[in-house]
Parts: C-alpha cells; sequence; structure tokens
C-alpha cells in the first residue's frame, strides 16, 4: 500500500511512502491497514485494464469511494477510459452489449446465456441501471476471487 507521512516536527514536511505494508521505527513497528474496498479497487484495475494500479489514479478512484461513489461507478469510469477501450471493451448504451462488456471486463470472461438475459431484463425494465448491475458484478463472489489483497499491491509511479 501507501501512506503520506508527515514530519512531527516540521508538519509542513512529508514524504509519501508507496508499496510499503509496515513502517519501521525505532521503537515501534506501524502496519498500514487498508479499507476492504481498496481490494476491489486494485483488482478491478487488473481486470478492467490488466495491469497494477497507479498511484495517483488508485488515490483519485479509493477517495471517490470514500466519499460515496459506487464500486460500479468507478467500474464503469474505467471501462469508458481509453486505455480498456484499447482492450476491446466499449459501452454503447445497449444493455445487451454493455451487459456483455461488464462480464468481460470485470469478471474476466463471456457472458453466460442465463446470467446476462436476468441483467439485461433488469436494465430494460427499468429495475436496474448499468451502475447498479456493475456495482453487483463488483462485489459478486465470482470478482472476490480477482480482488487484490494489500500485500499483492505493486503501485505504478
Amino acid at each position: 500500500g501507501y501512506v503520506k507521512v508527515i514530519n512531527n516536527a516540521d508538519t509542513s514536511k512529508s514524504t509519501l511512502v508507496v508499496n510499503t505494508e509496515t513502517l519501521q521505527f525505532a521503537d515501534s513497528s506501524e502496519t498500514i491497514q487498508a479499507r476492504d474496498e481498496l481490494k476491489v479497487l486494485a483488482g478491478s484495475y487488473l481486470q478492467v485494464l490488466g495491469r497494477q494500479a497507479d498511484v495517483y489514479g488508485f488515490d483519485y478512484f479509493g477517495d471517490l469511494q470514500s466519499k460515496g461513489y459506487s464500486l460500479g461507478g468507478i467500474a464503469i469510469n474505467m471501462i469508458k477510459s481509453d486505455e480498456a477501450k484499447a482492450r476491446g471493451f466499449v459501452l454503447t448504451g445497449d444493455a445487451v452489449n454493455d451487459v456483455e462488456m461488464l462480464y468481460k471486463a470485470i469478471l474476466g470472461r463471456e457472458s453466460d446465456a442465463g446470467g446476462k438475459a436476468a441483467w439485461v431484463q433488469q436494465m430494460q425494465s427499468g429495475g436496474m441501471t448499468l451502475e447498479q448491475v456493475a456495482n453487483a458484478f463488483m462485489v459478486s463472489g465470482e470478482m472476490q476471487k480477482h480482488y487484490l489483497v494489500q500485500t499483492g499491491w505493486d503501485f505504478l509511479l
């Protein structure tokens, strides 16, 4: 993970410590903890963009999530990026296409007919938005195997 370390003697001075799980001091150590949602976010970078997160992008999306932005909304933003488009993920506004893109981008696989039909029906009936479907994918049992725990983070600088 990463943490901003502030100098107690001069709080205007700080250092960003990246790819660190523990800070060791002369008299103690401090484990860097991360919210569970950040494991989802780190995993979605690998799934959607095919790479580890960059520290500033991760910080940006992590901040959005902590302010109430859904994981599904974050996934959609990632899928709409040029980087994801270059990997073949394109959202068109058509429920059939967009649900298939969620399967491919978030879960890393083709859809199954029954699952896809159920999600498309939910969207076409107005029961769920694309963001809500994406959020369901992001917190699904299937996506959990793609969550990246803190010791697996290797942020790009």
